[in-house]
């Protein structure tokens, strides 16, 4: 399934259920939401995925007993991801900016 069609965000949402419905393995289910957010999806598989993040902070709260902020690491990771890839397109903007100015002919 997977291996044959790694681009499939249904296939992983699937995945992704059978992970918390049968193997109740959390740590397996962080990974794959970590892998979905990195693919364009859908809204209605976003809110898939919001569903599951929100099902295992809770359970790991649960089950730990202490207040577990999954959600949060999982949304500052996004945006710290987020930050680096504009921080080198800017970056690369600037760069072709003052390449274009240093030429004698811009």
């Amino acid at each position: 399934g997977i291996v044959m069609y790694p681009g499939s965000v249904n296939l992983k949402l699937f995945h992704l259920e059978y992970l918390v419905e049968e193997l109740k393995n959390m740590e397996l289910v962080v990974n794959e939401i970590e892998k979905l957010e990195r693919v364009r999806m859908s809204i209605d598989q976003q809110v898939v995925v919001f569903h599951y993040k929100k099902l295992v902070e809770q359970e790991l709260t649960e089950s730990k007993g202490n207040q577990v902020e999954i959600g949060l690491f999982l949304t500052y990771d996004l945006y710290s991801k987020q930050f680096k890839h504009w921080l080198r397109s800017t970056t690369e903007t600037y760069m072709q900016l003052w390449s274009i100015l240093m030429d004698e002919n811009p």
